[in-house]
């Protein structure tokens, strides 16, 4: 999959790579975002993150909506 970076932030991007390491979990690219998705629920990711709680709320989503203990 040739994409750009998801997020300017490595920890986000961190994130985003051990997520989609689970089975029914991809990553689709939008308009302005890129979006991860299990086939119901899309949480998009932040590209550019300038607040300093971006990171936080985008792992507490994460562990929020698709129930991932670890990731």
């Amino acid at each position: 999959m040739s994409m750009k970076k998801p997020s300017g932030d490595k920890n986000i991007r961190r994130i985003v790579h051990n997520c989609l390491k689970v089975p029914n979990i991809s990553l689709k690219k939008g308009k302005k975002h890129h979006f991860i998705t299990n086939g119901v629920v899309k949480v998009p990711i932040p590209s550019t993150p300038s607040d300093s709680n971006s990171y936080k709320q985008f792992k507490r989503d994460i562990v929020k909506i698709f129930k991932l203990k670890k990731y």
